[in-house]
């Protein structure tokens, strides 16, 4: 009775060994090996067919190809450096007409508006004139407020400055996006990292300090035989004095706000031409490495069609390397074969 129910205990137990942990892991770990070995069939294989590429290639007419080849693509980055150099180049002189325009520009205002200013004193001359024959007085001279003066100057340089910045930042915008995209059209990505935010001044307070708050002309009268007459005031050359009063006392601080204005929007402009540099450096260095790679592979290539010695080398190497592979494709088959087979003899014991 007991060796009757043997069979169904072997049953059971191979049962429970097949459905067990140690089944499972056994399983896990051959589905683990199987997909590492068919990754190393494939760049074995991978590999062999790049090798045979390359000795089919280790031909003087190939080689020339390459040649050629190789050397278009250096002058197609020599053309994107040119590209690049071009466009912040074009950005400098942009900026130089800007900065000139504007500084010319604010000076021509000024001077304008000094002129203005004294012109519109010739009713406050005559209305003193007349106060003083009012009062049976002769004007003598009179006091120039100039606070009213300053404060348009003020203005027309805040006015200036915007107009200023905003035709530098424009350009430099301009010449940014000009090389990214001549480096986006080239290299199929964008240069990421360099853009024009933080420039300095982008605001510039008004520095102006006229040196009076005030300027006195003494009037001039009109020059008569008829001493015994009250000599007039002679309002025009009055004026005329004033403009020369004028010229002196304000001109030193406007030039000195000239000067100031200028050094403000240079080197805003300047900063941002540093930044275009600094993107040209970075692209350059690259550049220039590849070009670097691509002459030596020249030189390789030029020995393969002059040296007959060369390419019988390289084709040695290549055959070398290509025995290895196959040692080790017929390696790594076998390995595989070997677990095929093990799943065949499983299958068939256990049917």
């Amino acid at each position: 009775m007991l060796a009757s129910g043997m069979r169904d205990v072997k049953v059971a137990l191979s049962q429970l060994i097949d459905s067990g942990v140690g089944r499972s892991q056994m399983a896990q770990i051959k589905a683990d090996i199987r997909a590492e070995l068919n990754g190393a069939l494939f760049v074995a294989r991978r590999e062999r067919a790049s090798l045979q590429t390359q000795a089919g290639s280790v031909n003087s007419e190939v080689a020339t190809m390459a040649i050629e080849d190789l050397q278009l693509e250096i002058d197609a980055i020599r053309k994107v450096q040119t590209e690049l150099e071009g466009h912040v180049e074009n950005a400098e002189v942009q900026i130089e007409k800007v900065l000139t325009r504007s500084w010319s520009r604010l000076e021509t205002r000024l001077i304008g508006m000094i002129e203005s200013f004294i012109e519109d004193q010739k009713p406050e001359f005559e209305a003193r004139i007349m106060a003083g024959k009012l009062r049976g007085e002769t004007a003598r001279a009179m006091e120039i407020d100039l606070s009213p003066l300053q404060k348009v100057m003020e203005r027309e340089l805040t006015s200036a400055w915007r107009n200023s910045r905003a035709g530098t930042d424009v350009v430099l915008s301009n010449g940014l996006s000009s090389c990214q995209q001549t480096i986006k059209d080239r290299f199929q990505e964008r240069a990421e990292g360099i853009d024009l935010s933080d420039l300095p001044y982008d605001e510039f307070v008004s520095t102006l300090t006229l040196a009076k708050r005030s300027l006195r002309v003494n009037f001039i009268s009109n020059r008569s035989w008829a001493f015994w007459r009250r000599p007039g005031i002679n309002v025009e050359k009055s004026l005329a004095a004033l403009k020369m009063i004028a010229a002196e006392e304000l001109r030193p601080p406007m030039e000195k706000l000239l000067a100031a204005f200028n050094e403000a929007q240079v080197e805003r402009a300047d900063a941002g031409i540093d930044r275009l540099r600094v993107m040209l450096r970075m692209f350059e260095l690259s550049l220039n490495e590849r070009v670097h790679r691509l002459k030596k592979d020249m030189v390789e290539f030029e020995m393969v069609v002059n040296d007959p010695d060369f390419r019988r080398r390289i084709v040695h190497r290549l055959q070398s390397q290509m025995e290895v592979l196959e040692r080790r494709l017929i390696n790594l088959s076998a390995v595989e074969s070997a677990l095929a087979q093990a799943d065949v003899t499983r299958a068939a014991a256990a049917a």
